[in-house]
């Protein structure tokens, strides 16, 4: 499930879209080991490696498969930090050309090269560009909602989160009816911007509905905090 939904099938989504990389909810590269188990990260990342090379039409050699999954050990914990979005977002650039003249071509020297002296520059302008004035507008209704990754980690599947999403579904289509029914909203709504309280587990429904384009998720919290 995890690379149906971060893999490189969805690179388009995000190469041009900076502010959805940024603000897609999802974790970072560094969660995938509590998450998933402890070599997540470098599985998950040598996904990406290699749909540079499916883009490219070509199949990986024995020796640089190896070294890709080497390089993949390595990048795990340089990305650590990122969402997942973020790094789907470097790869997507990357295999189209955008930080160099070699498109589809998997060159772990030039690869490492760019990610730290062209995108990470970059990523911090376009951030600071996002944050610009947002931040005065949302930090009084959103600094209540912030969690560690410790926190976020420690709270049982069942705790309570309250989401805040724009439904994207055709008033009165079956997928409507399915996304209020799952969030125990009535019918009709009064307006396509809905909050709704869910269980922690039921959250990876929300996110697979969002890759879906029937909701998009704008903030959530814990509930009781």
């Amino acid at each position: 499930m995890l690379c149906r939904n971060y893999g490189p099938q969805h690179w388009d989504m995000f190469i041009d879209n900076t502010q959805t990389a940024y603000k897609w909810t999802c974790p970072p590269v560094g969660a995938l080991e509590v998450l998933y188990g402890p070599n997540c990260p470098q599985a998950w990342l040598l996904v990406q490696m290699t749909g540079i090379y499916d883009l490219g039409c070509r199949s990986l050699n024995e020796k640089l498969a190896q070294t890709t999954a080497k390089y993949a050990q390595l990048m795990a914990k340089r990305t650590a930090q990122l969402k997942l979005t973020e790094v789907m977002q470097f790869f997507a650039r990357y295999a189209v050309g955008l930080y160099n003249n070699e498109y589809a071509t998997l060159d772990m020297t030039r690869l490492g090269r760019e990610f730290h002296n062209t995108y990470l520059p970059a990523r911090q302008r376009e951030l600071e560009r996002l944050l610009e004035g947002q931040e005065q507008q949302e930090a009084p209704s959103r600094r209540g909602h912030c969690v560690t990754r410790e926190e976020w980690l420690a709270t049982p599947p069942d705790a309570l989160i309250g989401v805040e999403m724009v439904l994207l579904t055709r008033e009165g289509s079956d997928e409507e009816r399915k996304v209020c029914s799952f969030l125990k909203l009535k019918l009709p709504l009064a307006s396509r911007r809905v909050t709704a309280v869910v269980q922690k587990r039921q959250l990876e429904q929300l996110v697979d509905w969002q890759f879906e384009r029937l909701l998009e998720m704008t903030d959530s919290w814990r509930e009781g905090r």
